[in-house]
């Protein structure tokens, strides 16, 4: 349905605004009186016509009613304005329908009775039908329509009430005008089936549960019976309203509706008495009568909706006015209140119903009936609200006087006092006996105490310990690869030599041999001196770590520190390969501020910096040969908190997963033997721990890496 209305208004969009005035905002209704009917399901051709009108109730075309189906045929003159033009067919029908124009089918709503799968029969109200005439003059509108007998059908509902149950009425509008009104009008029905239903049912909630609370103030009690069965009422017929189109739930729903309604209307009055405070005299009793014949009428009788909008509810809401009336002459609190409201939802009521009956304005008429739902709850629930602030204020009252009660009480007690001398002397023992009872558990407390100090204090031992017992597997891990190496290349050697000294005791020695095992027995004593250099770098490394936290700290110019163990690993590495050469770009703060830091330690961290930069240009020379040109950028800046070091280079780079493990200690990317892992994480504890500051890096796979050191100032 809703991409149908959709269509409509795009396709409205490609007429352009002078091709033909626009029609009326409310249309051009198809006239009643000009309307001929055909009972049957025969063709639409033959004899039998006759004038009826399609926009009233079933009830009132009995022709159509006792055939159950037939054909409506309307002569439509078209006028040359409208040819080539996307108009609309709102259509409102109470039944199925299939609709033609000059024997073209134009649209299909339901199934005809007889249909296969059974008769199914549709409420709607001004669906849009896109329709575009191809030609001026009169064309013939034919509707073949049915409503079987077993269909069930009700002419009242909050909806119906005042959309009526038309069997066919069709509309010519503006496509976008036909969709937007249907649009607008399904909004309209959804807000306001809502908000009755939604408010109705808090009032009734919370009024249920004031009774519950306070059982004596019955007027919630009848209030709750009044809004919660209302509240169901719009919810049941908005769910069905909003959510199908069949007559069988809509019509369903509005039985549902107008019973609940029934009940909700004479537990309101009964509220009403309530809250004014009069008797249930003869008026009462008489709509307790019609309360019971409403209720039966509304399942027997297919008037039984218009008794009881036109019988039981006026009658509601005058006795209403009368019990408040009457309870305002005798000075009751909020009877003039309750008259203004009875007063003012029977007026919206009213001009409701008659609003329907005389206009074509569903949606004013819909809006005043739903006014005259809420109106009544809001000014009963604030009366109710205005009785619980006079009884706050009757038990404030009532306090006062106890209040005044427990003075005279108190000055009784005064003039006992003194029999109550002769028990100070049993207290002042109990007393003391207490007291110390309460000192041995205070001591008895402090040891306890004293106990919980002692084993916090082992408790943090042993957390040191584990963490010293981490720390010295990770060091045992890091360093039992080379010992391993070292074990079974000394083990192979021992081999060797043996099998030398034998060949040795031999009469015909093998010199080819001999020097063989002289060969191997040298080239492992060079695998053995090669892994525990390995270890003793380990060692080496893990003793610097542990001097991080050490050292004084003195003002340093940090542009001096920076150039000299730039040029410190530079030349280091050319001695190593004399082939290696680089580009330096300084970028030096000026004028240099001295920082107060720990030179030694700052110094360890920028080689190390510097360092891994060039060994990471040097690889990627290696890789890409000489149209490769390593470089090296070193800059330092100050900013108003802190002393920034940047070192970037274009080698290799880092990938994301080896950059979240950089500063671990014991992991490096280098080849066995060029590094132990503990440089960056040596250098990420002096710059953190030992200078308060942070060491971060950045990086790029194949594009360089960055690393900054932000001290503080």
């Amino acid at each position: 349905m809703f991409y149908l209305i959709f269509g409509l208004t795009s396709a409205l969009a490609q007429v352009r605004a002078q091709d033909a005035p626009r029609l009326p905002a409310a249309g051009v209704l198809l006239d009643p009186a000009g309307w001929t009917f055909r009972p049957g399901p025969d063709s639409a051709t033959g004899p039998g016509w006759q004038p009826l009108d399609p926009t009233a109730n079933l009830h009132s075309l009995p022709a159509a009613k006792s055939a159950g189906q037939g054909w409506w045929r309307y002569r439509l003159p078209v006028p040359a304005a409208w040819v080539g033009r996307p108009l609309a067919l709102a259509l409102s029908q109470t039944g199925a329908t299939e609709i033609y124009l000059d024997g073209q089918l134009l649209s299909r709503r339901g199934r005809l009775l007889g249909s296969p799968g059974g008769e199914e029969t549709l409420y709607l109200n001004h669906e849009p039908v896109p329709v575009q005439f191809a030609r001026a003059g009169t064309v013939t509108v034919l509707v073949h329509w049915s409503f079987g007998p077993d269909n069930l059908y009700y002419t009242y509902s909050s909806g119906l009430l005042l959309q009526g149950t038309p069997a066919v009425r069709l509309e010519v509008h503006e496509a976008a005008a036909a969709a937007a009104r249907y649009l607008s009008d399904r909004r309209t029905d959804s807000f306001q089936f809502a908000g009755r239903a939604g408010m109705l049912f808090f009032a009734g909630f919370v009024h249920l549960m004031l009774f519950l609370w306070f059982r004596k103030e019955r007027g919630n009690l009848y209030y709750s019976g009044y809004a919660l069965p209302a509240a169901l009422g719009a919810a049941v017929a908005g769910i069905a309203w909003i959510s199908s189109d069949h007559t069988a739930v809509i019509f369903g729903a509005g039985v549902a509706d107008v019973t609940l309604t029934t009940i909700a209307a004479i537990a309101g009055l009964t509220t009403i008495y309530s809250m004014a405070n009069q008797p249930r005299g003869w008026s009462y009793r008489l709509l307790l009568v019609l309360f019971v014949t409403a209720l039966v009428l509304n399942f027997v009788a297919w008037w039984g909706p218009i008794f009881t909008i036109y019988v039981f509810a006026f009658g509601i809401y005058i006795d209403a006015v009368r019990a408040s009336l009457r309870g305002r002459r005798q000075h009751e609190m909020g009877a003039g209140a309750v008259m203004a409201a009875m007063f003012v939802g029977a007026t919206l009521f009213m001009s409701g119903t008659l609003v329907t009956a005389l206009t074509p304005h569903y949606v004013l008429g819909n809006a005043l009936l739903n006014g005259s739902y809420i109106t009544n709850p809001l000014i009963l629930s604030l009366l109710l609200g205005q009785r619980y602030a006079r009884t706050g204020k009757e038990l404030a009252h009532k306090l006062q006087e106890v209040e005044e009660l427990s003075a005279r009480t108190r000055t009784q007690e005064q003039e006992k006092q003194h029999l109550l001398a002769s028990q100070n002397d049993v207290l002042e023992h109990q007393v003391a006996e207490r007291t110390a009872e309460v000192v041995g558990q205070r001591n008895r407390a402090e040891t306890a105490l004293a106990e919980l100090r002692v084993t916090q204090t082992q408790l943090i031992q042993k957390e040191k310990m584990a963490s010293l017992g981490e720390l010295t597997a990770g060091i045992a891990h890091e360093i039992q690869n080379p010992l391993n190496f070292v074990n079974n290349f000394a083990e192979v050697s021992t081999e060797l030599m043996e099998e030398l000294n034998e060949e040795q005791q031999k009469p015909a020695r093998d010199a080819a041999l001999e020097a063989e095992l002289l060969v191997d027995v040298q080239q492992n004593l060079m695998k053995i001196s090669q892994h525990g250099q390995r270890a003793a770098s380990i060692v080496r490394g893990m003793l610097e770590h542990s001097r991080t936290s050490t050292g004084e700290r003195q003002p340093t110019n940090l542009n001096d520190l920076c150039d000299e163990y730039l040029r410190l690993a530079f030349h280091g590495l050319r001695a190593k390969d004399k082939s290696f050469n680089s580009t330096l770009t300084t970028a030096f703060d000026a004028p240099p501020t001295p920082v107060a830091v720990v030179p030694q330690d700052l110094g360890r961290v920028l080689l190390n910096l510097f360092s891994n930069a060039f060994y990471a240009v040097h690889e990627r020379q290696k890789q890409e040969g000489a149209s490769y040109r390593p470089q090296l950028w070193v800059s330092t800046q100050r900013t108003a908190d802190a002393y920034i070091i940047r070192v970037r280079d274009n080698g290799t780079g880092i990938s994301p997963d080896v950059l979240v493990k950089v500063f671990q200690p014991f992991f490096t990317t280098k080849p066995t033997g060029q590094g132990t892992g503990l440089g960056l994480s040596l250098s990420y504890d002096i710059i953190t721990q030992g200078h308060g500051g942070t060491l971060s890096v950045t990086s790029e796979k194949g594009q360089g890496a960055e690393f900054v050191v932000r001290l503080p100032v």
